[in-house]
């Protein structure tokens, strides 16, 4: 995968492969010996270099051996219009997997063929928070793979924390500005994972870490939809009767559905997804038969309860608040 650290291989069982790792201009990236598995299996992973376009890979067992070199392989995502598209092997066919929902239990496939650039694009799935790869294979048995998180941002009201997805380590940057003068409060850079996330804290240009408000304005340029003020949520919990009631803000994003989580002692205690009425107003109710996404609980008095609302981009925000 383009910009991973890590190199992974096949060759004959239980042996040594020598690997030899050089760049485009043809310096040396790294030079090892790794074993490989019963199964023939090896894998390298740099502490500090970075697998590039052009970049080739020689790996020696015995008689055996295979030079690769890298193409440009991409995976990009329109959150807006629910395209996929990328890069990949001139004239070959790939397959293009995403997960079927965010909360979804399976994954679609689609094959995809690259036109004599290398172009190919799929319209359809690509929601933000989708996880989603695209597997391409050489003639002569290299795989190649990209990987991503169709792009989403997740902020917490009253905290600095960031979370989100991306293109595999790439950067993503996360500004927060103030919602009546625009002005810069803070801003995230971070690497996204080989899964496709991220997370951190906004902070200002003294290091201070900076809490986000309701009305302030989140911006991105990971997404072109990814501009819109905090809205305020709103919540409380039934101790009795074991519910909580709460409401998601509209802004520029209209609220879809919720996630309330129950935590007690900082581990999560019950979880329940509802959908948000036209008003964004929902009550979940913990009362009932553990299945998939919902896991009751026995709402207590001092509790933390946190309510995620997720939007029509599929942006999260979150609401913490104590159960008096």
């Amino acid at each position: 995968m383009l910009r991973s650290n890590c190199l992974n291989g096949q060759g004959p069982a239980d042996s040594t492969a020598h690997v030899v790792w050089k760049s485009a201009a043809g310096s040396i990236k790294a030079v090892v010996d790794v074993a490989t598995t019963s199964w023939g299996a090896w894998d390298f992973c740099s502490a500090s270099r970075r697998l590039a376009v052009g970049d080739t890979i020689r790996a020696r067992s015995g008689p055996y051996a295979r030079t690769f070199t890298m193409p440009r392989i991409t995976l990009k995502a329109n959150r807006v219009s629910e395209t996929f598209r990328g890069i990949g092997l001139p004239g070959a066919t790939g397959e293009l997997w995403f997960q079927a929902g965010i909360f979804a239990d399976f994954w679609e496939n689609e094959p995809v063929t690259a036109n004599g650039q290398g172009h190919w694009s799929f319209a359809g799935g690509a929601s933000g928070g989708i996880p989603a790869y695209v597997d391409w294979a050489t003639a002569k048995g290299d795989f190649l793979t990209a990987q991503m998180v169709v792009p989403y941002v997740g902020v917490t009201i009253g905290r600095a924390a960031i979370e989100g997805g991306g293109r595999a380590f790439t950067d993503a940057t996360v500004k927060v500005r103030d919602g009546s003068s625009n002005a810069l409060l803070g801003w995230s850079t971070a690497e996204v994972d080989v899964w496709g996330f991220f997370s951190d804290s906004f902070k200002d240009s003294a290091g201070h870490k900076v809490a986000v408000q309701v009305g302030d304005r989140i911006v991105s340029n990971i997404a072109s939809n990814l501009d819109w003020q905090v809205p305020g949520i709103s919540g409380e919990a039934d101790v009795d009767n074991d519910v909580v009631y709460g409401q998601c803000g509209s802004t520029e994003i209209v609220p879809l559905f919720a996630m309330v989580r129950v935590f007690r002692y900082g581990k999560i205690r019950g979880v329940a997804i509802v959908n948000a009425d036209e008003n964004g107003e929902f009550a979940a109710d913990f009362v009932g038969t553990p299945g998939p996404w919902y896991r009751p609980a026995n709402i207590k008095h001092g509790d933390r309860i946190v309510i995620g609302c997720y939007y029509d981009t599929y942006d999260l925000v979150n609401f913490p608040f104590r159960v008096p």
